[in-house]
Parts: C-alpha cells; structure tokens; sequence
C-alpha cells in the first residue's frame, strides 16, 4: 500500500454488528506510476436505480456472498473486471444510506498493487473513470447543494459530477487521510 494511505490501515475489517446491509461497493485506489488514482463507473441510462450516475463498482448482496467484502470484490469483478486476488482489503469505511434509511451500503477501500486491467460490463457500466486522488483533495472543488432537504456534498469529475452516497464515501475516507 502506498504510505499516503497509512492512516487507513486503522480501519475496521467489517461493519459494526447489526448492520443491515443491503449492498456494498469498491473503492479501489492504484498508483500508476505516478499518482493514486481511483476507479469510478458511470452507470448505464437503462439501469433501475441510480442511471447515468457516477458511483464505485458495487452491487447488492447475494445469497453466497459471507461478507460484505465479499460483495463488493464480488460486484467489483463482474462489473469492471478487477480480480479479488488483486486487492488488498484495506478496511471498511462507515455505512451509507441511500434514498432510504434501511438500504444501506458498505464502503470497502482496496489497494491494487498496478494498474487494472479492466474488462467492463457494458450492460453495468456506460464508462470508467479513473481520476487521480489529487483532484479530490482540494476542498475548492466541493460544493454543497440542497437535495430533499439535505445538504448533499458535489464535485465535477471529468464530464460528470459526482454526489450523493458516492461523495459521501469518498469525503469520509479522505477525511481519514
């Protein structure tokens, strides 16, 4: 792992008990050389929940998956391509809810030691992103809106913006940093 993430080593390695979970996602960070970069996907207009937003590889839980790691290495790999055995789980960062308050989502943060090699499903992804960390950093680019009478934190990324449960993982775990 890279040291400017050792302050993440302190993470838990799995949610608080009684945790419904209903979903988990990847936040997946790599040094390309030089950078750490994150991976993001914008999901497709046709999707149910959530079309044409940009969110982290991750899915529901299924009936085989024991943890919700195994959920999101799981959701990570059929959506993207990233091999479990690639990742090293660096914990788990504080539930979300999104849209309502029994739908909550796992945020897993894994380190890939090189550059994925990614094999998106198009019929899960329209595109990948894959920023640097740096972009992210600068409190500049936050903005705070007014969505269903919360305040929700926005950054553009690229041609998209991304917010919401998204935003707010990727807040808590740079506020870990």
């Amino acid at each position: 792992m890279h040291p400017f993430l050792s302050n993440l080593d302190s993470l838990p390695s799995e949610p608080p008990r009684g945790t419904h979970v209903r979903a988990a996602v990847l936040l997946p960070l790599y040094w390309d050389g030089r950078e750490i970069r994150l991976v993001f996907i914008k999901r497709p207009l046709h999707m149910k929940s959530h079309p044409g937003q940009i969110a982290f590889p991750g899915g529901r839980v299924d009936a085989e998956d024991m943890t919700a790691i195994d959920t999101a290495l799981r959701e990570a790999e059929e959506e993207v391509g990233i091999q479990p055995e690639e990742v090293e789980v660096i914990g788990v960062l504080n539930t979300v809810t999104a849209r309502q308050q029994d739908q909550w989502i796992v945020p897993v943060v894994g380190w890939l030691e090189s550059e994925p090699v990614f094999r998106p499903n198009s019929w899960e992804v329209d595109k990948i992103h894959t920023p640097p960390l740096s972009h992210f950093t600068d409190d500049e680019r936050w903005y705070k809106r007014d969505f269903a009478g919360h305040d929700i934190w926005y950054i553009e990324m690229d041609d998209d913006v991304l917010w919401g449960a998204s935003a707010q993982m990727l807040r808590d775990m740079l506020e870990r940093l």
